[in-house]
């Protein structure tokens, strides 16, 4: 299920696809409009459901300066980032596939150059028990929630490491073999995966 399809589908729990919206939740250091002093902040859409990462850029921002509409800022979180899988059974929330993105540059908050399966448990917030979906995904920075989704991991997670390719330069690594991209996101021309599972 893609995030378009699970918005269409889950119209009581919209509201977690406002990344704003869920940062305010958390308690973070975030606001609209106006930068409110100097420092750096990442600055993304509210809202984004063909990949998240699209439209996000981080960097230095002086005091009083705007930023687009329908954008907000934000503190900038350091650490690993991890996306879980979480289902809920009995009425409680239990954590599924777990893996940790890696990158090439920090500073492009889009492209990952490697996913790998990790064992990192997380508990979700209070807050997420009023959600009413049964499946969401999360995507962590240093422990800090930057992104929920409600459906689970689109990517292929039946293999413990995937590599996404971003251009057709890029090479095959020994042992691994192609396959395709099952969501339409933007600039991935697919994954390349172990050939023995």
């Amino acid at each position: 299920m893609t995030d378009t399809e699970a918005y269409a589908l889950h119209t009581k729990d919209k509201i977690w696809y406002n990344k704003f919206i869920v940062a305010s939740l958390c308690g973070y250091t975030t606001g609209i409009g106006h930068i409110p002093r100097n420092g750096n902040y990442v600055v993304k859409p509210m809202m984004n459901l063909q990949g998240c990462g699209i439209g996000a850029h981080m960097g230095f921002f002086r005091k009083g300066d705007s930023i687009p509409e329908n954008t907000f800022w934000s503190e900038v979180f350091e650490g690993r980032h991890i996306t879980i899988d979480y289902s809920r059974i009995d009425g409680a929330w239990c954590q599924g596939s777990t893996f940790e993105g890696f990158k090439t540059d920090p500073k492009n908050l889009l492209q990952f150059s490697m996913w790998r399966r990790v064992s990192y448990p997380y508990k979700l917030l209070p807050i997420f028990d009023v959600i009413h979906a049964n499946c969401c995904n999360i995507e962590i920075i240093g422990n800090k929630i930057i992104e929920v989704h409600l459906r689970h991991n689109t990517d292929p997670v039946q293999y413990d490491v995937f590599i996404p390719i971003w251009n057709t330069h890029q090479v095959c690594p020994s042992g691994f073999t192609r396959i395709e991209d099952s969501e339409d996101h933007p600039g991935r021309l697919g994954f390349f995966v172990p050939k023995n599972i």
